[in-house]
């Protein structure tokens, strides 16, 4: 059909500014609120229009256009346009951040635009100093894991820390890559260098066994490794 089912508003037909509420509850308590076909509306739709006035798990935060899963589980997405999907205890208050599920995560309001934490528990995302970028930084999963620079990544594992520009901390427990580029696999490192791949271990299959003849690559001389210059 071309309605919205249980009202007497038709899809297709202009809708006028600041009128949605008038049209919406209608939807809300009848036939479950589906709608069949396409709706477009002029202006702005919030959650508690889609709660059905605010009665549903999903309320509108303290930031413009914020959203906020189980408020009453003490979430608050205080950053303008961040949006807390579930958990206990999240707070998202940078601009446009947003955590998908879990408990007590936290980022950070100061330099923490489009950052992410997707799920785990105790995960914070701040900046390292005041004044210090930490945009775009995720944490997957895991749990007490920090990031403290911008494009920093913590994908899962336990107290871990991304401090680097575009570090990332792959897994393991009490890892901390704390420098530009580097890369921290394992248990207890703490990375050294930039741009460096940190391991407690290194295992390498299948090494050529000539001289390739590409400045940096690794190879096998009859058991003697070799690096190309």
């Amino acid at each position: 059909t071309n309605q919205i089912i249980g009202s007497n508003v038709r899809l297709g037909t202009e809708m006028p500014v600041g009128t949605i509420n008038k049209y919406m509850p209608a939807v809300q308590y009848r036939d479950g609120g589906n709608i069949y076909g396409n709706l477009t509306i002029h202006g702005s739709l919030s959650a508690r229009v889609l709660n059905g006035g605010g009665s549903g798990p999903y309320t509108t935060g303290a930031g413009t256009n914020s959203i906020v899963g189980n408020s009453a589980l003490s979430n608050s997405a205080s950053g303008n346009y961040s949006t807390i999907s579930n958990g206990v205890s999240g707070i998202a208050a940078g601009p446009y951040s947003l955590i998908g599920n879990g408990y007590n995560n936290v980022i950070n309001s100061d330099g923490t635009d489009f950052t992410i934490i997707l799920n785990g528990g105790s995960n914070t995302i701040l900046p390292l100093d005041a004044g210090s970028d930490v945009g775009q930084a995720t944490i997957i999963n895991g749990q007490e894991n920090t990031v403290r620079k911008a494009y920093a990544t913590v994908i899962n594992g336990f107290q871990n820390t991304a401090s680097g520009y575009y570090s990332t901390v792959i897994n393991g427990s009490n890892l901390s890559a704390t420098h530009d580029h580097s890369t921290v696999v394992g248990t207890d490192i703490k990375s050294v260098s930039a741009s460096m791949l940190h391991v407690n271990r290194l295992y390498a299959k299948d090494l050529p066994t000539s001289n390739p003849g590409v400045a940096g690559v690794i190879w096998n001389d009859a058991g003697t490794l070799k690096i190309s210059i």
